[in-house]
């Protein structure tokens, strides 16, 4: 049984297919050399017969993991659909794409990039600002693709390639032709997270994140390993870090209120920072004064700002049930700690015009004595209680004393919970089972 996959010579192409060798052609194409090969697939160097372009040609290979060692025809449609549909100028073109139904065999031809893998750019001395270019196009390039519900699955250093001209251009999205949904994304989070870190090299800086990277053959065992996060998320918030630095090196010393305040915004609209280590860091490059007077309250403003201001009405009924949903998780956890008394004491000095004291009595008693898993299903007890006319009313009141209550509590470390509130409220839109069942509480609320 021969372990050999493909052969070419003399431009002729042939593929194993279950111990049979195949000449596989790709019709208009003359095959001039292979240029890249890996355990899916193999990539040719093409011309195109008419108009003379030179292309690349990407061959799925049949897969042993797969039923009848074929790829899901499904996926590869889906797949090659959603990326020739993405119109990025980082991402490289299809083409032209066919399947060979006897053999199995999928393929398509794409645009051939003259450059270097980002593998073999990396060792060489490139300078911060260079860097900082190339991880900024690389992630932005990353987002893009990841809004559009497309998981790469094999983003490393070969699969990046950098032209002549210093842009980037990403190929092979054909790993995610293969295995689990999870298992692509798992990948992606650590492919991602170890790519910036070795383009800025000693200029990455490991303690700046909650999250960080563990072996990607290893059992997913701890609560900060990026295998357990959202790509998407991961990739904003190295997107985010990117720009912290390039700050950091236009700026050298931070000496500048507004500059500071557009570190801060930066810093708010990252989802995994450590907040206190990003905080001394700048204080190493920065006027103490300045950082001391201004950072804190910049970070605050510009948190809340990120999380609160939507833009249309629709946004802010999601974004009030979503909030909703999170501010009761936050009280479950902290309730056996909270003094009721002192909580309606701070509650009445600043709402007493929206809730009278029997009601506030009322709903935080109601809130602690029904333990529920989560705010849905205390909602359906409220329904048991409450006429449908009024349901809305209290939902808007019990928040209100939900988000004071916490923030009460937790006084001069809230802005480390209002930062876990943007982390949480990320990740609930990510998730489209649970963002459904939370966004059904609010077609519940159109209906009445």
């Amino acid at each position: 049984m021969s372990s050999e996959k493909y052969k070419f010579n003399n431009g002729k192409l042939e593929i194993n297919i279950r111990n049979s060798w195949k000449t596989i052609e790709f019709t208009g194409y003359e095959f001039l050399e292979v240029i890249g090969k890996g355990a899916n697939g193999v990539v040719v160097k093409a011309k195109h017969q008419i108009t003379e372009r030179i292309d690349a040609i990407k061959i799925w290979l049949p897969h042993k993991k797969s039923k009848n060692g074929k790829v899901s025809e499904e996926q590869y449609l889906r797949e090659v659909r959603k990326i020739s549909k993405l119109k990025d100028k980082n991402i490289v073109t299809i083409y032209d794409a066919k399947i060979l139904q006897n053999e199995g065999v999928y393929m398509c031809a794409m645009e051939y990039i003259d450059g270097k893998s980002l593998k073999e750019w990396i060792k060489d001395d490139h300078n911060i600002s260079n860097r900082i270019k190339i991880c900024k196009e690389i992630l932005k390039t990353v987002e893009n693709y990841q809004k559009a519900g497309i998981i790469h699955g094999d983003l490393h250093g070969g699969n990046i390639i950098i032209d002549t001209e210093l842009h980037i251009h990403i190929i092979d999205f054909g790993t995610s032709l293969f295995g689990h949904d999870n298992q692509s994304k798992e990948r992606e989070s650590n492919f991602i997270y170890d790519l910036v870190k070795k383009i800025m090299k000693d200029e990455f800086k490991t303690e700046f994140f909650s999250i960080k990277n563990y072996d990607i053959s290893s059992e997913i065992k701890y609560k900060d390993d990026t295998r357990r996060y959202e790509p998407l998320l991961v990739t904003r918030t190295m997107l985010q870090f990117i720009k912290l630095r390039d700050i950091k090196y236009q700026t050298v010393k931070m000496t500048d209120r507004d500059v500071l305040i557009e570190y801060c915004e930066n810093i708010a609209k990252g989802i995994y920072f450590n907040l206190n280590k990003v905080y001394l860091e700048l204080l190493s490059w920065s006027n103490r004064d300045l950082v001391n007077k201004i950072f804190p309250i910049a970070l605050y403003k510009n948190i809340d700002i990120t999380i609160f201001n939507p833009i249309k009405m629709d946004d802010l009924e999601e974004l009030e049930y979503t909030t909703l949903y999170i501010y009761y998780e936050i009280f479950k956890n902290c309730k056996k700690h909270i003094s009721i008394n002192d909580s309606k004491e701070h509650y009445m000095e600043t709402y007493h015009r929206f809730l009278s004291e029997e009601e506030y009595n009322d709903y935080i008693n109601d809130l602690y004595e029904f333990e529920c898993k989560s705010y849905v299903e205390y909602r359906r007890h409220l329904t048991t209680i409450c006429d449908e006319e009024k349901l809305y009313g209290r939902e808007r009141k019990v928040r209100s004393i939900l988000a004071d209550l916490i923030e009460n509590y937790y006084g001069n470390e809230f802005i480390y919970v209002l930062y876990e509130i943007w982390q949480r409220l990320n990740e609930i839109r990510l998730n489209e089972k649970l963002h459904n069942e939370i966004m059904s509480m609010q077609e519940t609320q159109k209906i009445i």
